[in-house]
């Protein structure tokens, strides 16, 4: 595993399965081929699943104010195409500001329209 460290945070890259070892995954493969029959384009990956979140405790993040740094981890995950094993080839960790969220814009509805 290959391990990256930055201002922004850290990379950690695995090439290969850890179980048999081999450098073949299903969603890799899958999203090359969609790029070649031109259902995506050029550089698309698509992995079998991306988790991200904020590490801490709801309540603990409540009390800090907005700007406040937090910590975050991105998971990337694909299947192995050899052996089928589920492992993470893309871990990256680092910090976020908190900011407050979006509220949606919601249309208004007057009588008669």
């Amino acid at each position: 595993m290959k391990r990256e460290r930055s201002d922004q945070g850290n990379k950690a890259k695995q090439d290969k399965c850890p179980n048999c070892g081999s450098k073949k995954r299903v969603f890799e493969r899958l999203s090359e081929q969609a790029v070649e029959l031109g259902a995506a384009p050029e550089g698309f990956t698509a992995p079998y699943r991306l988790g991200q979140r904020v590490v801490g405790t709801p309540e603990a993040q409540a009390q800090q104010p907005m700007g406040a740094k937090v910590p975050v981890v991105n998971v990337v995950e694909d299947i192995c195409y050899d052996c089928h094993t589920v492992y993470a080839p893309l871990v990256m960790t680092g910090t976020a500001e908190k900011a407050p969220a979006e509220a949606p814009l919601k249309k208004l509805h007057l009588p008669g329209q």
